[in-house]
């Protein structure tokens, strides 16, 4: 997750997901149950601020695919080479309220720092 402040009230607040599968070389139609371990949800585009997708690290343009919640369909001609991966990298984007620290009205404290070893003399 990612905050960038955007005044001295709210921030941007970014989070990021990805889908991350390999191809076998046939397939079009990737569904959430492909996913590799820990990566395997396809969001909603209703859910997202932006979609990027990857093909063997490659950005494709949007004209070649299409998301819908739990599937990825390709549109292009041919399907990736086997062994490619495809990778959906999720942006949501979302403006917080930046909540004031109560520590930041304190006063720096006067006090005398404490010496720990004083010695009395005698």
């Amino acid at each position: 997750m990612s905050t960038k402040k955007i005044s001295s009230r709210y921030a941007v607040e970014a989070k990021t997901f990805t889908y991350i599968a390999i191809s076998d070389g046939e397939k079009m139609r990737y569904t959430s149950e492909d996913g590799l371990p820990g990566h395997r949800t396809i969001y909603s585009p209703k859910q997202m601020t932006l979609i990027n997708l990857f093909v063997n690290a490659v950005l494709q343009p949007s004209s070649l695919y299409h998301i819908q919640r739990g599937q990825l369909l390709l549109l292009s001609d041919e399907p990736p080479l086997a062994g490619s991966s495809i990778i959906l990298q999720f942006v949501a984007c979302s403006v917080v309220r930046i909540r004031p620290s109560k520590r930041s009205k304190r006063r720096p404290s006067r006090k005398k720092p404490r010496i720990p070893y004083e010695t009395e003399e005698e």
